[in-house]
C-alpha cells in the first residue's frame, strides 16, 4: 500500500522535506518529517528523495506505506499526558509557564507514544495546553533547547499568550542568557556570522560563507541564518585551562551558541559534535539555559525568568 501524492503538484524548485511538511501540516512534527525521509518513506521513480532534493511541478513523487499510515494517525492524536513526571516550575501563572529542565530530558517526543518528555509533563499539568499552537508534538512550547542542554522551557497556557510570545521569539525582543562551560581562556566576544546546515554531517551547522550570505534567497540557494551571540567571562580555572561564560542570543538557529563559541576557537566542554566528547568533567555538554528577559504575554510586564544551573555545572 502506499499514499499517492501525486494529486498535490510540488511548487518548481521545492525542497524535499518543505513538500513534506506541507502536505503533513498540523500532523507530523519538523522531525518527524525527517524521519519520513530518512526512512526512505518519500520516493521518485523508485528513489528515496533526502531532505534537500529539489522536486519539479511534473514529479510523481509517491508516500510507501511502510509504517507512514499509522505515523500519520498517531500524529493527529498528538502526545500522551504523564501524570507524576517531575518538573522543577520555577514560573506559573494564568498565561504563562517556565520550566527549568534538566539535561537528558528532551522538550518534546518525537513519536505520539513517548514519554518522559517535558511536553508530556506539562499536559498531564496543564491539559488545556494540548490544543494551543500548530504543532501536534510540541502543543504549547514557545521555543526548545537540545536535549542536553539544561535550562529554561518556555510554555503558554492560552492561545492569547502563545501568539503574544512566538511574536516576541520572532521579533528578536526576548534577550535569552546561557551559562557555558568552555575550554581555553576566552575573553569578551561576539560572533554575528550567519549559519547554514552541514552538507555532509547530519545535525551538524557552521559559519557560512560569504558567497552564501551573499546570495540568500536565490533558487537553488543552501538556506542561511542570521545569528549573532555575545559572551563574556564570568571564570577562569587556570589549571584546567577552562572559562565560564555568560552567553547572551535574541536569535535562536539550531546549535547557534555552540557553533559560534567552537569557531572561536572555545568549544564547549562535553560537546561531541563541535568540541571533545571527553574533556575530564566527567559531565555532558556544558550549556545551561539561565535567563530570559520577555515582557509578559498578557500584562505587557517587563518579566526576568530564571533557572539555577544543575549542582554539577562545570565550573559553576
Amino acid at each position: 500500500m502506499s499514499f499517492d501524492f501525486t494529486k498535490v503538484i510540488p511548487l518548481e524548485g521545492e525542497r524535499a522535506d518543505h513538500y513534506v511538511a506541507r502536505l503533513t501540516e498540523g500532523v507530523l512534527s519538523r522531525a518527524q518529517v525527517r524521519r519520513v525521509l530518512a526512512e526512505g518513506l518519500l520516493r521518485r521513480g523508485g528513489r528515496r528523495l533526502a531532505n534537500g532534493d529539489k522536486l519539479h511541478a511534473d514529479d510523481a513523487a509517491r508516500f510507501e506505506d511502510r509504517g507512514l499510515s499509522a505515523l500519520l494517525e498517531a500524529g493527529q492524536a498528538g502526545p500522551v499526558a504523564t501524570p507524576g513526571l517531575p518538573l522543577d516550575i520555577v514560573w506559573e501563572d494564568e498565561a504563562l509557564v517556565a520550566v527549568n529542565k534538566p539535561a537528558g530530558m528532551a522538550v518534546q517526543p518525537l513519536r505520539p507514544d513517548e514519554t518522559g518528555t517535558v511536553v508530556n509533563g506539562l499536559l498531564a499539568r496543564f491539559p488545556e495546553m494540548r490544543d494551543i499552537g500548530g504543532e501536534p508534538l510540541c502543543p504549547a512550547v514557545v521555543h526548545r533547547i537540545d536535549i542536553e542542554t539544561s535550562g529554561l522551557v518556555l510554555a503558554a497556557r492560552t492561545g492569547v499568550a502563545y501568539r503574544a510570545l512566538r511574536n516576541e521569539f520572532r521579533r528578536f525582543q526576548v534577550r535569552k542568557f546561557y551559562l557555558a562551560a568552555v575550554e581555553g581562556h576566552a575573553e569578551a566576544g561576539r560572533c554575528d556570522t550567519p549559519l547554514t546546515h552541514a552538507t555532509h554531517v547530519p545535525c551538524r551547522m557552521r559559519l557560512a560563507r560569504p558567497d552564501e550570505i551573499a546570495g540568500r534567497g536565490e533558487r537553488g540557494q543552501k538556506r542561511v541564518f542570521a545569528a549573532s551571540t555575545a559572551w563574556r567571562p564570568l571564570k577562569y580555572v587556570e589549571e584546567r585551562d577552562q572559562s565560564l561564560l555568560e552567553v547572551e542570543i535574541r536569535t535562536g538557529v539550531t546549535h547557534q551558541i555552540r557553533c559560534h563559541l567552537a569557531a572561536a576557537g572555545h568549544p564547549l566542554l562535553g560537546d561531541p559534535v563541535y568540541g571533545r566528547a571527553k574533556d575530564g568533567t566527567g559531565g555532558g555538554q556544558a550549556l545551561h539555559s539561565w535567563k530570559a528577559m520577555l515582557a509578559h504575554p498578557t500584562t505587557g510586564e517587563l518579566l526576568t525568568l530564571e533557572a539555577p544551573p544543575p549542582q554539577a555545572f562545570p565550573l559553576g
